[in-house]
């Protein structure tokens, strides 16, 4: 580093301020341990000794600052430092980790490796995958037959014991048959509720 000449002198004014230019110039092209600064400072119009910046510094009543944009997302404070700029209630927050999700006590989502989803309940019937979000949807039943043949008793028994054998034999049966028909397929609606895990297996 140069040394600098004691005293320095000059015809002028403005000729002591031209080489005190010229020696802290070379001063800081010398460097600061090793470290060449020189393209850093510069005389201002007011021949001030001043540091030039640029992108993303500002210089405000003697200070260094760094330039916020209004909408950029960031801010500084006094004692914080340099941070993200969270809206109200965005359903975002920051920690040591970085930025997450932040997600209600209750909130039917999970994170996990992949990213943020719903999370379902295991045996109440819900499914999702890339159409959205469904039910356990099971394959189609056969509507049930609305025509049963109830076989009338015989007109003008002999007696009620003929009535009643008659109605036994021939009438009753068939009723029963057309019920077990319906509770089939009341079992068979069961059993895909079940399967959907829409009703409890017991």
């Amino acid at each position: 580093m140069p040394q600098l000449p004691v005293p320095l002198s000059g015809e002028n004014v403005e000729d002591l301020i031209a080489k005190v230019k010229i020696v802290l110039t070379e001063m800081f092209e010398d460097g600061i341990g090793s470290a060449k600064i020189g393209d850093v400072f510069s005389f201002g119009t007011d021949d001030v000794l001043t540091l030039n910046i640029l992108y993303g510094l500002e210089k405000t009543s003697g200070y260094l600052n760094i330039k916020l944009s209004q909408t950029g997302g960031l801010q500084v404070g006094s004692t914080t430092g340099l941070s993200i700029k969270l809206a109200t209630n965005s359903g975002l927050q920051v920690d040591i980790n970085g930025t997450s999700i932040l997600l209600d006590s209750n909130p039917g989502l999970e994170l996990g490796t992949g990213g943020i989803k719903v999370k379902l309940k295991s045996g109440y019937g819900i499914d999702v995958d890339s159409d959205g979000l469904k039910l356990k949807r099971q394959a189609h039943e056969a509507d049930a037959s609305t025509s049963h043949t109830i076989t009338d008793p015989a007109d003008s028994p002999a007696s009620a014991d003929a009535l009643r054998d008659d109605l036994v034999a021939n009438t009753i049966p068939s009723i029963e048959s057309a019920l077990n028909s319906l509770g089939t397929k009341i079992n068979n609606i069961l059993a895909k509720l079940e399967t959907a895990e829409v009703l409890a297996s017991s």
